[in-house]
């Protein structure tokens, strides 16, 4: 979807995190281990065609950060706040609790000992025009609420005959709004989306792709995103999903050891002590687009 944090990951960065330390509850069942339901509810039985069409470009994204009371925002993917392989659970700003968030404290680690800003780069990357991700919502009838609108995920790319200086005139780093890109084939699709409360929501099937750890794209199982879609302008979200440790491109045996230890999610057979998934989302905050041209894939 976005590249957050460039270049292999460090043997050293995941070799601090070896003394990390991961509180424990109650352990869930795996019988009884289920994911959460949509907050979009029933679907009705017809939607009307047509509604407005809404286009926004990713303009930067960011590690949801831990606030002044320990609290980090993310999905509650497991339906739960228990643990699951012994997993400690986040509560988030607004109070959800049972938020699965476990790839958050490991990217910090990267973070700070690669000196880099997640946002800060993101933010100029897409003010290069490099790894812009586009939203499109269409069908959109009430954006206040809504239970019959889809949502697209794009890939954009410069129009013939522009340069990068073209997406941000002001040169502050930061894309600007209304930019019109020409647009790839459809990367993620959810044709049963829906705005509650002004929040746009929108589930996608394991293809999602992702780049939250550098070193090249892994796919992003039970995909999520959550996005404000009232009123004009930016518009603030979050997406996520579970990585499957061992899909993890670049990644010794040191460090693997270190993911298993914070993997949360997908317990095997083998009990809720060995899970093979863990838990990312990162915030996003996105810029009203408009799209040219439709580019074949390459």
């Amino acid at each position: 979807m976005i590249r957050t944090l460039r270049g292999p990951i460090a043997l050293g960065c995941w070799v601090a995190l070896a003394g990390t330390s991961l509180s424990c509850s109650t352990l869930v069942d795996v019988d009884d281990y289920a994911f959460e339901e949509s907050p979009c509810g029933p679907r009705p039985p017809a939607c009307d065609p047509g509604g407005e069409e809404r286009v926004y470009a990713i303009q930067w994204v960011d590690i949801p950060r831990l606030d002044a009371e320990g609290r980090r925002d993310g999905f509650d993917l497991d339906g739960t706040e228990d643990s699951i392989c012994n997993a400690r659970d986040f509560v988030a700003p607004d109070g959800r609790r049972g938020i699965d968030q476990q790839m958050a404290g490991l990217l910090e680690v990267l973070e700070n000992a690669s000196g880099r800003n997640t946002r800060v780069d993101s933010s100029a990357a897409a003010a290069r025009g490099e790894d812009v991700g586009l939203i499109v919502v269409s069908g959109i009838d009430d954006d206040a609420n809504d239970p019959c609108v889809e949502v697209t995920q794009r890939s954009a790319y410069l129009p013939e005959g522009t340069t990068a200086e073209s997406l941000d005139r002001d040169d502050d780093d930061v894309l600007d709004e209304g930019v019109t890109f020409d647009y790839g084939t459809a990367r993620e699709r959810d044709p049963v989306a829906c705005i509650v409360d002004g929040q746009l929501y929108a589930r996608f099937p394991p293809t999602t792709r992702v780049s939250p750890v550098g070193g090249g794209e892994v796919t992003a199982y039970r995909g999520r995103m959550r996005m404000g879609i009232e009123g004009d302008g930016a518009q603030s979200g979050l997406f996520g999903g579970s990585l499957h440790v061992d899909e993890l491109p670049m990644i010794d045996e040191t460090a693997l050891r270190v993911l298993r230890q914070a993997a949360d999610l997908e317990p095997s057979a083998r009990g809720v002590s060995d899970c093979q998934g863990i838990s990312f989302a990162l915030l996003m905050e996105v810029v009203p687009a408009r799209l040219g041209a439709l580019r074949p894939t390459p």
